[in-house]
């Protein structure tokens, strides 16, 4: 194992566009890591808060909008292919947290949580096999 590379820095604040999400047909996210640090930290620290609340048959609820918020306020950065009405819907921040934070009847905000949480796996699957590369291991 060569550990040359124990020092190198990872950016992971750039998105990474990705697209055959299997939660959102046609849709490309531009999303950072699941890894991404300020995510992670505001993610774990909101389920912390929210513990006692997701003790519940609505649990598994309260944990996807928590984590929804977090999604939208860390990892997503843009999208292309989602419509409202036909038309293009220009990305914006409130318009991300609207839609990762819905429980709606459609299962929209679903869709959305588990396509954002997928598209940031693979961001973070793809940098863990450059790092890989780079380090020669």
């Amino acid at each position: 194992m060569d550990i040359a590379g124990i020092n190198d820095k990872v950016d992971l604040t750039e998105g990474q566009w990705v697209k055959d999400i299997p939660a959102l047909p046609g849709v490309e996210l531009l999303v950072r890591s699941a890894n991404f640090k300020p995510y992670t930290r505001a993610r774990d620290r909101a389920l912390r808060e929210a513990a006692p609340d997701t003790m519940t048959d609505d649990g598994l609820d309260v944990f996807w909008k928590i984590t929804g918020g977090m999604m939208a306020e860390h990892l997503l950065l843009g999208w292309k292919g989602v419509k409202s009405g036909g038309k293009d819907a220009e990305f914006t921040a409130d318009q991300a947290k609207a839609l990762l934070t819905a429980d709606d009847p459609h299962g929209i905000g679903e869709k959305f949580r588990k396509g954002t949480d997928y598209a940031s796996s693979i961001v973070a699957s793809r940098i863990a096999a450059k790092t890989e590369t780079l380090a020669g291991n």
